[in-house]
């Protein structure tokens, strides 16, 4: 399908004039496969007048382009950073509170038992990001205790 952006009949009638050009005014006696390549030649040489990119014009379109995307994959990794600090702020911050609520709520009366107490308190520091990990050794998993297992 043709380009829309591009006057296809003004191309062919700058090729048919530098054809005329080459019969009538031109005193080189080329003929077939040599006249009809010296006359795209010349049309092609004048480019630029038919509103036709370059080689050249399409390959620094296409270097500014990759630049341009360039740019934004680095502006968007670095909004994705602020994003996943930002969520982890607010994810610690909900932890905090929730550690909070559940401590303040746990009492003789809301848990009798001495033992189940003392879970759902263990519970709250491993949900609080404040309360350091590594004070209940072995209790934890591998991968919350830090070591990587």
């Amino acid at each position: 399908m043709a380009d829309p952006d591009i006057d296809w009949v003004r191309v062919a009638r700058r090729l048919a004039d530098i054809r005329a050009r080459m019969i009538h005014h031109d005193d080189n006696q080329l003929g077939g496969d040599d006249f009809d390549a010296e006359a795209l030649q010349r049309l092609f040489a004048s480019i630029g007048e038919l509103g036709l990119l370059t080689q050249a014009d399409h390959d620094r379109v296409v270097a500014n382009r990759e630049g341009i995307l360039r740019l934004n994959l680095d502006a968007a990794n670095r909004d994705l950073r602020e994003a996943r600090a930002e969520t982890r702020r607010v994810l610690d911050e909900v932890a905090a509170n929730l550690a909070g609520q559940i401590r303040e709520r746990c009492n003789n009366r809301s848990v009798p038992a001495r033992y189940r107490r003392e879970g759902v308190l263990l519970a709250a520091d491993w949900i609080d990001p404040a309360v350091p990990k590594d004070r209940y050794g072995d209790l934890l998993p591998a991968e919350q205790a830090g070591d990587g297992r």
